[in-house]
C-alpha cells in the first residue's frame, strides 16, 4: 500500500522482478476518500499530519514540508472483504503516525480475529502534530486481543528512546508461539540458544 506517486512507480518497477509484490497505490486509513499528504524534504517522512517543530524534533530539516497533495485512502476492512480473504497472517505498518488511523480502518479484520501479527513502527515522543504514541496504540491492540511480543530498531536522540518497531501477536497464537520459541531462545533472555 502506497500513495505517493514516485514511490508507487518504484515498487511497480520491483512488481516486474518479483511477482509476489502487488501494489496498492492508495494509503490505508481509517476512512475512505481523498486525504492530503505533506511532501517533506525527506521524502521518507511524508506524512498526513504536520512535522512537530518543537525543540524535541530530531530529524529537523529532513521534516521541513515542501508541499501537499491529494491521495486516495482506504480502509484496510474493505480492501480485503473486496479480496475476500479469510485471513491475514501480518500486517506491517509504517505509516509516518497514521498507523492507528490505518488499524481503526481495520477493526472488522481484528475483532474476527483475522489478523495474526501487527509490526508498526511507534513512536515515544511526537514527531507530527496530534501523532497518537505508542501507549494509544498499545491500548487499542490490547483491547483487541494483541499481546506485545518485542521491540526492534529502536531509535534514539540524545539517550531517548523515540521510536520502534513493534511486534504484537494475537492471543490466539500465545500457546504455538510459546512452544515455538521455548526451543529457540535461552529463558528470561533474548539471546537465541
Amino acid at each position: 500500500f502506497e500513495p505517493y506517486p514516485p514511490f508507487i512507480e518504484s515498487l511497480k518497477e520491483k512488481a516486474k522482478v518479483n511477482s509476489r509484490i502487488k501494489v496498492e497505490p492508495f494509503a490505508l486509513d481509517e476512512t475512505e476518500g481523498k486525504r492530503t499528504m505533506i511532501i517533506n524534504e525527506s521524502e521518507g517522512t511524508n506524512s498526513f499530519f504536520t512535522a512537530e517543530t518543537s525543540g524535541h524534533q530530531p530529524y529537523g530539516d529532513l521534516m521541513r514540508k515542501k508541499g501537499e497533495i491529494e491521495v486516495t485512502s482506504k480502509t484496510l476492512d474493505k480492501w480485503a472483504s473486496l479480496k475476500k480473504l479469510d485471513s491475514i497472517d501480518i500486517i506491517k505498518l509504517d505509516l509516518q503516525g497514521n498507523e492507528l488511523s490505518a488499524l481503526r480502518g481495520a477493526k472488522l479484520q481484528m475483532q474476527n480475529n483475522k489478523v495474526k501479527a501487527i509490526l508498526s513502527e511507534v513512536s515515544f515522543i511526537s514527531q507530527y502534530k496530534s501523532q497518537p504514541l505508542a501507549p494509544q496504540f498499545m491500548k487499542m491492540l490490547n483491547d483487541y486481543g494483541f499481546d506485545l511480543f518485542n521491540i526492534y530498531q529502536i531509535h534514539y536522540h540524545h539517550g531517548q528512546m523515540i521510536q520502534a518497531d513493534a511486534l504484537f501477536l494475537n492471543r490466539s497464537l500465545s500457546s504455538t508461539v510459546e512452544e515455538t520459541t521455548k526451543s529457540f531462545f535461552l529463558p528470561h533472555s533474548k539471546l537465541i540458544r
